[in-house]
This record gives C-alpha cells, sequence and structure tokens, in this order.
C-alpha cells in the first residue's frame, strides 16, 4: 500500500526529531507527491546533509529536496582564519586523517579542500569533518585520489561483489558492478533507499575505488 503524503510529514518529522545530530527546531518539512522538502535552519553543514540523508531513508519517499540554510548560534560571522583554524584542529584530532596532507581555505563559509588522500573514503571522511565545523557553509571537495597501490579493475569489481553479496540490505543479482580506470559504476534496481545506500558505501570503501557512479534506481 501507498504511503500518504500526509503519513510520510510524520515520518519524517519523527526521523529528524530522532537524529540527534539534526537539531530540527527549525526545520521545516512538507511533502508533496512523494518528494520532500525542508526548509528553515540548522546548525551546521553537516546537520543539513544528515538531514536530507535522514528524510531519503524514509519508507515512500522519492526525492528530496534540501533547501536549508546553515545558521549558527554566534553574535557575528566568524573570521575566515578562524573558521580555517577551526576545520584543521578538526582534522588533526582525528586519528584517520593525515592532517599534513590536506590544506583548508576558506571564503564567505564556503570551504576548499585541497591535497591529496590515500583512498575514496578517507577522501569523504574529511569532508565530513570540515562540514561538522560551526561557521561552514558549504564544503568544495578537491582532494585527489592517490591510492599506496595499484588495484585492477578486475579485483576491484570482484571486491565489490563479494561485499554486496554478503550485505544483507542488498539483492546482490540486482546490481551491476563495472569498473574502468578506478571508478566504480553501480546500476539496478533496488528496493530501498536503505539497499542503495549499503551498496554506495561498499564501493566507497572498497579499496582502489577512486569514484562511484551510482545509477542504481530505487522501486517505491
Amino acid at each position: 500500500m501507498t504511503k500518504r503524503d500526509d503519513e510520510i510529514t510524520q515520518d519524517a518529522i519523527a526521523q529528524l526529531k530522532w537524529d540527534s545530530r539534526v537539531n530540527a527546531d527549525d526545520v521545516k518539512v512538507t511533502v508533496l507527491d512523494r518528494v520532500v522538502v525542508l526548509e528553515g535552519t540548522v546548525p551546521t553543514f553537516w546537520a543539513k546533509l544528515a538531514a536530507e540523508e535522514d528524510c531519503e531513508l524514509v519508507s515512500g519517499v522519492q526525492r528530496v529536496d534540501n533547501l536549508l540554510d546553515v545558521r549558527w548560534s554566534l553574535d557575528k560571522e566568524p573570521l575566515e582564519s578562524d573558521l580555517c583554524t577551526k576545520v584543521e584542529q578538526a582534522l588533526e584530532a582525528n586519528p584517520n586523517v593525515d592532517a599534513s596532507r590536506v590544506t583548508v581555505a576558506s571564503s564567505g563559509g564556503e570551504v576548499s579542500l585541497k591535497g591529496s588522500v590515500d583512498s575514496l573514503w578517507r577522501k569523504r571522511l574529511i569532508e565530513h569533518v570540515a562540514s561538522d565545523t560551526i561557521g561552514v557553509r558549504r564544503v568544495d571537495n578537491q582532494l585527489t585520489i592517490v591510492p599506496t597501490g595499484v588495484v585492477e579493475d578486475e579485483v576491484i569489481s570482484s571486491h565489490i561483489r563479494d561485499a554486496i553479496r554478503r550485505n544483507m540490505l542488498v539483492e546482490a543479482d540486482a546490481i551491476e558492478v563495472h569498473v574502468t580506470g578506478g571508478t566504480a559504476s553501480l546500476s539496478g534496481r533496488v528496493k530501498s533507499r536503505a539497499a542503495q545506500r549499503a551498496a554506495h558505501d561498499i564501493a566507497i570503501h572498497t579499496s582502489g575505488v577512486l569514484d562511484v557512479q551510482d545509477h542504481l534506481v530505487v522501486a517505491v
């Protein structure tokens, strides 16, 4: 049975209130034809991303339009130099990040990240750390991936397929995996956003993957 828009709205609001990353007091949720629109303010860019992620996982949702604005509870705009320092300190505090290989710059609350990392998951992690810094409105992730060793495309593809088969959320036979030059392409149909996210995350965390192109279709 297809969920009504008002039922999706109730579930989306409950999901946002449940997630302590979001602070949903100033978030407005509207749903029309299974499309969720998020408006209002959140304290960090990471909270904005988390809100979108939460609503994508609500059953019945077809798409999420994230119009949230990032607004922190400070008396004045943080200085650009202070913002860079905060991001750099957050990266240095994370044991999975080599902060010496990352250059941070900012302009108007937009933080740019340059440098190199050894894996796609680490590139995404650094972006998440920067996104969760007070004062950051947007992150431009220009980090390049320089693997410590060469992994053949066929081996990468095999590792992704094997990991998908082991995952309880994903029907492996419904997903096609192709890897070219380290870029993994996922296609096919999955039954839920959670299954799509699981397959996507598997590709991101597979050694040798430089990028992921997600062409999966969710049957909602």
